[in-house]
């Protein structure tokens, strides 16, 4: 289970990034909170697609 929480919480730290680039994209929480949902899918599924 360890091993998988070295895997799983670089990925989730992808919701994180629209967040980040808020002063240079100037969206607003719920904008910035929709992307982050949308990257993190994508991540999730990314790496559903490289374990299997």
């Amino acid at each position: 289970m360890a091993s998988h929480i070295f895997v799983v919480v670089p990925v989730s730290l992808v919701f994180f990034v629209p967040f980040l680039l808020e002063t240079n994209t100037r969206l607003g929480f719920i904008a910035n909170m929709c992307i982050g949902l949308a990257l993190l899918a994508v991540g999730v599924w990314v790496l559903r697609r490289l374990i299997h």
